[in-house]
């Protein structure tokens, strides 16, 4: 996949009006999908590199590759915090299973121990929780959600690449000049 940005282009009469992830975008022209890179068009969405799909599930799902996404197929953009709640959960019994060993009218010194040991034990799974929180820039679109972390990028970038994608889908949708709708 080497060669321009123009390359990806269905139509060569596209022309790029913003690109997310461009000091990404060398690494993807040379077929490097450590990252993820989306261009937009005033007719489409590319994007390579890793690629964030929301499964069946609710899960999301990072494959490498690429995808395109019609901007007229194109609901919205947004930011989702994912993050596995079974962590905090498995965090809170183990602080209650500490207090509970404390409250055990047993020997003492083993009840401290196990609760000290316990405490460790929801310290780490709070831990883990904080740690696998992932923050994900997707876009919904009429075939379902593509996405990318959304930690690789400014805020900065994310908010100008969300203003220039609602442009061209306003674009796609009323006429420049005359307010009616034009569906196609």
């Amino acid at each position: 996949m080497t060669g321009t940005i123009e390359s990806w282009f269905v139509n060569p009469e596209e022309k790029q009006l913003a690109i997310l992830g461009q000091g990404y975008l060398a690494s993807a022209l040379r077929g490097s999908f450590s990252r993820s890179v989306l261009v937009l068009t005033q007719d489409r969405i590319y994007q390579r590199g890793r690629v964030f799909e929301l499964a069946f599930n609710g899960r999301w799902i990072a494959t490498k590759g690429h995808k395109i996404v019609e901007v007229r197929s194109v609901n919205a953009s947004a930011f989702k915090e994912v993050s596995f709640p079974i962590f905090l959960i498995f965090a809170i019994l183990s602080v209650l299973a500490a207090v509970a060993a404390m409250l055990v009218d047993y020997d003492q010194e083993i009840a401290l121990t196990a609760a000290l040991t316990l405490l460790i034990l929801a310290f780490f799974w709070f831990i883990l929780f904080l740690a696998t929180r992932l923050s994900i820039f997707y876009i919904e679109y009429a075939g379902g959600k593509l996405g990318t972390f959304a930690r690789w990028y400014s805020r900065d970038d994310i908010h100008e690449f969300q203003n220039a994608l609602s442009r061209a889908v306003d674009a796609k949708y009323t006429g420049a000049n005359s307010g009616r709708v034009i569906l196609g």
